[in-house]
């Protein structure tokens, strides 16, 4: 008995994806297309690449501002800034009077008296040593008294310097001999004010913020994607962006790398994107919305977004194939930017698409197909 085997051939168009719904002809003629504004031009093909729709924010660049803080308690005597202006590194920013500092210049000088006691008391008996007036284990402890002083002196003096102390105005509080408790918070670095978190006469608390320093132009993008996209966007992936309800105000930023950890809240990633051009400098805190590009570049046909109509529930085109004649043809696209749409089926490079009068050439269809 012989065996017949079943061979089914399927469209080439299966392979490529979805059947696209057959072309149909209209026929306008010139007089009527030069009433409608009829335009066609020539498919040409573009570089396409991914694109993924984001939001995010405009921040500060990180380690290009300092958020002035102190570790004491205290109240502001006088601020010496406003937000604006520019400002030196080790400039003061604004005096405070604070008991913690009293406290610790206070430390400071009885640890200096402490050892200049010490070294005198070492001096006396290393003297009466030498004439045997003395035990050498007497000189051995004052010897430890006088270390003991100096470390105790030395560590109330680091307190003071951390604090934002100089040399000349610890060499002011050991000429006073008097603690008094005011302090110059000193800018970290150069740059101008941002913001000014404090009023003169205000009670803060430790670790309060009370001035921002930094450049005004040192900010970027910050986007909060979702898990799934952000395994596709890599380090220089462009974006192009704009201010929520300011289209007119944007530009372009680059990927820069991304913060592995979701956000618990959230359920988003962020990705850290460095501006490279914009129009107008938005101020940090401001929303934007844009695209990013990431993946390889590909060459693919492209049409004008004015050429491509909704007909019977389909993405068409209409595609001119005489001088009256017009074929609605159905295309699938792909990737949108720049005004173009990326059409992976249904044209060809170098076939004329009507971009002008498109609407006139749907009611013709229809109305002859009704």
């Amino acid at each position: 008995m012989i065996r017949r085997r079943l061979v089914v051939v399927l469209p080439l168009a299966l392979a490529a994806g979805p059947l696209l719904p057959a072309a149909r002809t209209v026929v306008v003629d010139q007089a009527s297309q030069a009433r409608a504004g009829i335009r066609s031009m020539a498919v040409e093909r573009r570089a396409f690449a991914s694109h993924l729709p984001v939001v995010g924010e405009i921040v500060r660049v990180p380690g290009r501002t300092a958020l002035v803080r102190t570790i004491v308690d205290g109240r502001v005597i006088a601020l010496h800034v406003a937000p604006g202006r520019a400002v030196a590194a080790g400039e003061a920013l604004l005096r405070i009077h604070s008991y913690d500092v009293q406290r610790m210049e206070a430390e400071l000088l009885n640890a200096d008296a402490a050892w200049r006691l010490a070294k005198t008391r070492l001096a006396a008996g290393e003297q009466l040593l030498r004439v045997e007036g003395i035990a050498e284990i007497e000189v051995e402890r004052r010897r430890q008294e006088a270390l003991r002083a100096r470390l105790q002196r030395e560590r109330a003096r680091h307190e003071l310097e951390d604090l934002g102390y100089t040399e000349e105005e610890l060499a002011a509080a050991y000429r006073r001999r008097n603690p008094e408790g005011f302090l110059e918070i000193k800018s970290p670095l150069a740059g101008v004010v941002l913001a000014v978190h404090v009023q003169e006469h205000e009670w803060f608390r430790s670790y309060d913020p009370l001035v921002e320093v930094g450049d005004p132009r040192q900010v970027e993008l910050q986007l909060q994607l979702e898990p799934a996209d952000v395994v596709a966007v890599a380090r220089g992936d462009e974006i192009v962006f704009s201010a929520v309800g300011r289209p007119e105000l944007g530009g372009r930023a680059q990927v820069i790398t991304q913060v592995p950890q979701v956000d618990p809240e959230t359920r988003t990633v962020t990705v850290r994107a460095g501006i490279v051009e914009w129009g107008a400098a938005l101020p940090p805190g401001v929303y934007v919305q844009g695209t990013l590009r990431h993946g390889e570049e590909r060459l693919s046909c492209a049409v004008p977004e004015s050429a491509v109509i909704r007909i019977g529930g389909a993405d068409h085109v209409f595609v001119r194939i005489g001088p009256e004649r017009f074929e609605a043809r159905p295309v699938r696209l792909g990737t949108f930017g720049g005004g173009v749409y990326e059409v992976l089926a249904g044209v060809e490079e170098g076939e004329e698409v009507v971009v002008g009068g498109v609407f006139l050439l749907k009611s013709t269809l229809l109305a002859a197909g009704s």
